[in-house]
């Protein structure tokens, strides 16, 4: 597939595809064309689909002219960082923790990357299953259960609703499954010709296009567990970068900075405990939005879990506002 942006586009983003109709009137001189755009849904190895307003496109790879990835469409008449509904930020923001494999149940959206991270392994629900939530729930957990991963579902809404009562959530809650990690999206605009912070004596920062061993020692959680999995999930197919703080040859600290769909996205920031309390966090977040402005972003998200209140007040303290809330349902 022909790849004006230097990189195949992710499952689940929206994308422009102009492809060679067939040649209906061969009388007719020069070839003919037409455009799609809507949500890239399946690549197979002989043709993409695409899910437009008027319903799914198929396209065969070999009329494929062109594609490109496009900012989603502004649901709300309101500042970059809050034009978008939670479904839409929800859908924009796979691209930036992307799963390895992927597969639909109608509108939604079944994400696997051998267990690193939920937001590669869960179901996220972004419109209609078409079949009744009960079946398509069996569905679901049948299909984790084939690649040996608990069934995992994300459920969200406005920062004000009670998760445990979405439609989805009391069908699992009375399957037995447990509610996770209550999290919220939280977004901020990035400003023009924004300047890189000044680090403290003794600091240096990088911008690293690759992940290195050096880089993934400093990453918080279970990623070293995962080996060549989290390797795949962490670098993406997409357009980003890792900020890197340096005392003397040896990272410090770190957050990720994918770029895509005139959004940016800040990932795993995380500082040694031995450099805390420095301002390094602040910093790096600062770089992130520096880094987004540099990329031409309108706006950046991030994901946070309610219970740390430590990285809130530093999202915050950066220009962060609550977006909205979900969390995790997980079954045994």
């Amino acid at each position: 597939m022909p790849d004006a942006h230097r990189r195949a586009p992710v499952v689940g983003e929206r994308v422009s595809v102009r492809y060679q109709l067939p040649d209906i009137e061969p009388r007719t001189a020069g070839a003919h064309f037409t455009d799609v755009v809507g949500e890239l849904v399946l690549v197979e190895p002989e043709a993409v689909t695409v899910r437009a307003p008027h319903g799914d496109v198929v396209v065969p790879r070999s009329a494929v002219v062109a594609v490109r990835v496009v900012p989603p469409r502004p649901t709300l008449p309101a500042p970059p960082h809050w034009a978008l509904e939670p479904d839409s930020l929800q859908r924009l923001m796979v691209a930036g923790n992307p799963p390895i494999e992927t597969d639909w149940i109608g509108g939604w959206l079944l994400r696997a990357a051998g267990g690193f991270t939920g937001r590669a392994n869960s179901m996220l629900p972004l419109g209609d299953p078409g079949m009744p939530v009960a079946e398509a729930l069996d569905h679901m957990e049948a299909w984790y259960g084939i690649r040996g991963l608990p069934p995992l579902a994300t459920v969200y809404g406005e920062l004000d609703d009670d998760l445990s009562a979405d439609s989805i959530s009391r069908i699992l809650l009375d399957r037995g499954y447990q509610m996770l990690q209550p999290t919220r999206a939280m977004t901020a605009p990035v400003r023009r010709n924004l300047a890189w912070p000044d680090l403290q004596p003794g600091y240096r920062a990088e911008r690293i296009h690759r992940l290195t061993d050096d880089v993934l020692a400093v990453s918080e959680g279970r990623v070293g567990e995962f080996g060549a999995t989290a390797r795949q999930v962490l670098e993406g197919p997409h357009s980003q970068v890792f900020l890197c703080v340096y005392d003397d040859a040896r990272p410090v600290a770190v957050v990720r900075v994918p770029v895509h769909d005139g959004w940016a996205g800040l990932f795993g920031l995380h500082v040694l405990p031995a450099h805390r309390e420095r301002g390094l966090g602040r910093q790096l977040t600062d770089a992130a939005l520096a880094y987004a402005s540099g990329m031409g972003a309108s706006a950046m998200y991030l994901q946070v879990t309610e219970d740390n209140s430590a990285a809130r007040r530093l999202y915050e303290s950066a220009g962060f506002t609550d977006h909205h809330a979900y969390c995790y349902l997980r079954g045994a």
